[in-house]
């Protein structure tokens, strides 16, 4: 099944760059805004085979500066070009390309070069991304996987050796970390972003592996450079899917287990707040996690814990509520961490957990709410919100970094597991300082009011 509405491809000038099925996509795509009604435009800022337009009478080849109106009005397919060269098309340049949006609704152009093969790392004058391209999809063929480092497979061969410091033989094979570092390299194309370019990511020919094993290559290639995944075949009738974390089971982890040292006499978490009818923060944090779509949620409890126990059985007896008890909450924040998961684990097998800390009292149910959609609508194994530059939270910890948590020492929380791995990072941002304030000192919960 193609969900063509899920690439949410705009209007105007739309590259393809990578290898591995970038004619494919992008004459399918054709067809179908074709077939919507759109007028639309094809050409290449490189070079195209002959061949790739004769199994269809939908495209109609035009030399550059020839009146594409005509064809147009025959509900066909403009293939824009400057000349035919050794079974070649041979492409225009960015400017040009650019200007054929005041024909058509969208121009389609490749943008990079590959040979045939499956994947690549550009070359110093590559790509050639018109100005104006407003979106970016970058292929790479699944077939390269476990194969070798040869020049059947990868085009530009000595690029990707010296991305991959050298070293590589014939013995040796690509796999997704390989792939992650071609990608992400000096030289490579995220030296072409924008603030007005979006990149999407393709990985074609999904008929070559299982479908776990596409995903599976798809989420380990996540990178917030990327705006969205994509699994594709455009062999035979085309299929396209869009991966992401829709349907992940998420548990919430309240950490209420601290020893409130610095607030001094009493428990912060329990003491009421005039401004919030009486109730105290953990009784705020629990309402606003039963609130939202959190799919369980787990209260870890320690210092205190006869009285926090007591609390929430009167208060919260009859919701799904797991309570789990860290006795080594004086080691620090890692060993509840720690414990909640265990607990949510054992409850049931979640893709990803959220931490919430209970002396956050301003973290509301739509708060929670808008991470875990930002979480869901990524391929994203992290997720944190934002206020500016500033990290806050709560933050999801999919389950790419659980044994991440168990490695976790002393007074420590999900922070270093974020900040060593940015890479896997997808920041919501926020417009409520509440995401990083907390309730430390009795002068504190002023801000409550």
């Amino acid at each position: 099944m193609v969900f063509w509405q899920d690439l949410e491809i705009r209007r105007g000038v739309v590259s393809f760059v990578g290898a591995g099925g970038k004619t494919s996509m992008m004459l399918a795509m054709a067809k179908y805004l074709r077939e919507e009604g759109e007028k639309v435009v094809v050409t290449t800022t490189t070079k195209m085979a002959v061949d790739d337009f004769s199994s269809s009478a939908l495209f109609e080849p035009v030399l550059w500066g020839a009146s594409i109106q005509e064809i147009l009005r025959k509900e066909k397919i403009p293939f824009v070009h400057k000349a035919m060269e050794g079974g070649k098309y041979i492409g225009i340049d960015g400017r040009e390309a650019r200007s054929l949006q005041a024909h058509a609704d969208f121009v389609l152009v490749e943008a990079d070069g590959a040979s045939g093969k499956s994947i690549k790392h550009p070359r110093p004058h590559e790509p050639v991304i018109p100005g104006g391209s407003g979106q970016v999809f970058l292929l790479i063929g699944l077939d390269s996987l476990k194969q070798p480092f040869d020049e059947e497979h990868c085009f530009n061969l000595q690029g990707i050796n010296a991305v991959l410091d050298a070293g590589q033989n014939e013995m040796e094979v690509l796999d997704s970390s390989v792939i992650r570092k071609i990608l992400f390299s000096e030289g490579g194309y995220m030296e072409h972003s924008r603030p007005d370019l979006i990149f999407h990511l393709v990985l074609n020919k999904t008929d070559v592996l299982s479908r776990d094993e596409a995903e599976g290559a798809a989420r380990s290639l996540f990178h917030p450079f990327f705006h969205s995944i994509f699994i594709s075949k455009f062999k035979g009738k085309p299929e396209i899917c869009r991966i992401d974390n829709a349907s992940h089971s998420v548990c919430g982890i309240v950490l209420a287990a601290g020893e409130s040292k610095r607030f001094g006499q009493g428990n912060k978490l329990l003491e009421p707040l005039a401004a919030k009818e009486g109730k105290c923060s953990l009784e705020l944090v629990l309402d606003s996690c039963l609130k939202s779509h959190l799919d369980n949620v787990v209260l870890v409890m320690g210092h205190d814990e006869e009285t926090v126990r007591s609390l929430v059985e009167k208060e919260y007896a009859s919701q799904d509520l797991f309570l789990a008890v860290n006795p080594d909450f004086a080691e620090g924040m890692s060993t509840s961490l720690k414990m909640g998961l265990a607990s949510a684990l054992k409850a049931s097998n979640f893709d990803a957990v959220m931490f919430i800390l209970a002396d956050q009292p301003g973290a509301d149910s739509r708060l929670l709410d808008d991470i875990l959609e930002a979480y869901k609508n990524s391929a994203a194994s992290l997720c944190a919100p934002f206020f500016g530059d500033r990290r806050g939270n709560p933050v999801v910890v999919g389950k790419r970094f659980f044994n991440n948590i168990l490695t976790l020492e002393g007074d420590v929380g999900a922070r270093e597991i974020i900040c060593q791995n940015d890479d896997w990072l997808r920041k919501v941002s926020v417009e409520d300082e509440a995401v990083f304030k907390d309730l430390d000192t009795p002068g504190d919960f002023d801000f409550t009011s």
